[in-house]
């Protein structure tokens, strides 16, 4: 039970958190309030803890399964970074289009 449970976490840790950051990001924009980068960045410390427990739960022989498992699908190791630099792409083009919002609406017509 301790070895399913240690490997549950390993598996769900890496969605976790990269869910949380992509709702604290999305909730803070669309609603405006800044608390929500925080509650994001607070869920992905959370699955770097659910990491630390998955591994010890699972011990050698778990993390020597999720290793060979990026081993054999090298797609894997791509998916984590293309998914946060999309993150970053989005928050980048949603703070500059609200900028240039906030410029048009201040000039005169």
């Amino acid at each position: 039970m301790r070895f399913i449970a240690g490997m549950v976490l390993l598996i769900i840790n890496v969605p976790v958190g990269l869910l949380g950051l992509g709702f604290g990001a999305f909730m803070a924009k669309k609603t405006g309030k800044t608390i929500y980068y925080p509650i994001g960045t607070g869920i992905y410390i959370l699955s770097w803890l659910m990491l630390g427990a998955g591994v010890w739960l699972a011990g050698e022989k778990g993390l020597a399964l999720v290793k060979a498992f990026g081993a054999q699908h090298p797609w894997v190791k791509f998916v984590a970074p293309l998914v946060v630099t999309g993150i970053i792409i989005y928050a980048l083009i949603a703070r500059l289009r609200k900028r240039s919002k906030k410029n048009s609406s201040a000039q005169p017509s």
